[in-house]
């Protein structure tokens, strides 16, 4: 209930702490209740929400939130005071909510957007399919499409407005007050193959429970939630060596100075070829830059450093490498074998990469083509001519954002891709 909390967060401040046990108790049971409810109405909810640890923390959790533990379980925390106001429906509806988050990865899915933007986009995007809500909740504002996802709400006009003025009243300043410990901790888990996997078999387990226990029960619309986090992921380098990198694969080219191997014929005792072999002809220079600001991860860059090895070994090379930050401040040839050391750590701007690239000297009848690794926290540039003089492509770190790219080139985000 992350950004639907504001217009409950001053009827909860009214309330004094909840000290007496046997209150906390009662309302610890209806908690138990809500989810036992679930599990008889709806019972994917039901059974996602026993797989996780609850507990009551007002100090941590002014509303109520999930987040992972140190072992990469999920945990349900809760305000007793948040749930003491809620109506049985209510309450059954904000679980149901919290699942939701869970199943859509809305957590993990951040990257570096702004945190209360992309909670208010989260919970529209959610809040659609829910019925018994209370008042106020956030719902899809007028003009916008219905049944989209999150990233679609948060480049809004609308939902970037309505989380302005939020903050602009005090009632949703990211980390403090209402919003702090919601869904902290997720961060952790981005990248983290092992703990990913655990979350989806714990969904496709209640998935799989919910079916046998409750037929007919589960909608059209959480089905297809459930089976695209379900999906085999896609690998990023995958799609670029294949569907991207045809683009710039060197072409096999007829010679005579490169004999044949296969068709050599013997002519009085020796090896003679008539027919010529073949060399490689690149169909364009290939240029790698490198996100080097303080935001990409170790992980990151050790995975793009694997990819510029693999490209090299696969012929496409020499590689021009460029080291950037919030400015160009390396360029070098790479061809597999030569040390890599990282320049930079500061800030991220594409443009300087982008006019490196518009201003450098190219064989006659090549297009160049740049691979940009970044994590998209940059300046999101106009195409100033850039697409009419090299090919672009664009790939996101596992924690970045695809929003803050240029709108032009093709875009890949590590691990984020599914089958169709």
């Amino acid at each position: 209930m992350s950004a639907d909390r504001p217009q409950l967060a001053p009827e909860i401040m009214k309330l004094s702490d909840i000290e007496d046990r046997a209150e906390l108790s009662r309302i610890g049971q209806r908690m138990e209740e809500g989810i036992v409810g679930l599990i008889r109405q709806k019972p994917f909810f039901g059974y996602i929400l026993t797989r996780m640890r609850r507990i009551q923390a007002p100090h941590l959790c002014p509303t109520m939130g999930v987040r992972p533990t140190a072992d990469k379980y999920i945990q349900l925390s809760y305000n007793p005071a948040f749930v003491n106001i809620l109506t049985d429906m209510q309450l059954m509806s904000v679980l149901e909510h919290e699942v939701l988050h869970v199943v859509n990865e809305h957590p993990i899915r951040r990257g570096c957007r702004d945190p209360l933007v992309w909670n208010f986009a989260c919970d529209i995007a959610i809040n659609q399919y829910i019925t018994g809500l209370p008042p106020d909740c956030l719902m899809v504002p007028e003009g916008l499409e219905k049944e989209r996802e999150a990233e679609y709400y948060y480049n809004s006009e609308q939902v970037q407005e309505q989380a302005g003025q939020s903050k602009q009243n005090g009632q949703g300043h990211s980390g403090e007050g209402s919003q702090r410990g919601d869904h902290e901790g997720w961060d952790e888990l981005d990248g983290d193959v092992s703990a990913q996997e655990k979350i989806r078999q714990m969904i496709k387990g209640a998935a799989e429970d919910a079916k046998r226990q409750g037929r007919g029960t589960m909608p059209s619309w959480l089905e297809e939630m459930i089976g695209r986090i379900l999906q085999t992921p896609i690998k990023w380098n995958i799609l670029l060596r294949t569907g991207i990198s045809e683009e710039i694969c060197p072409q096999p080219e007829e010679t005579f100075r490169r004999p044949h191997r296969r068709r050599l014929i013997d002519v009085g005792g020796r090896q003679e070829d008539m027919y010529p072999g073949f060399k490689r002809k690149p169909q364009s220079e290939l240029t790698c830059a490198i996100d080097t600001s303080g935001s990409m991860s170790k992980e990151d860059l050790g995975e793009i450093l694997n990819e510029l090895s693999h490209l090299s070994r696969a012929g496409y090379w020499p590689i021009t490498l460029i080291h950037c930050d919030a400015d160009v401040t390396k360029v070098e040839t790479y061809n597999g074998k030569n040390e890599i050391v990282m320049h930079g750590r500061g800030g991220t701007c594409f443009k300087p990469v982008l006019d490196y690239m518009a201003n450098k000297p190219t064989r006659e009848g090549l297009k160049p083509t740049l691979i940009y690794f970044t994590d998209g926290c940059g300046d999101n540039p106009a195409d100033e001519g850039y697409s009419r003089k090299f090919k672009t492509i664009w790939v996101v770190s596992r924690s970045g954002t695809k929003d803050r790219v240029a709108q032009f080139g093709t875009i890949l985000q590590m691990e984020k891709h599914r089958r169709a």
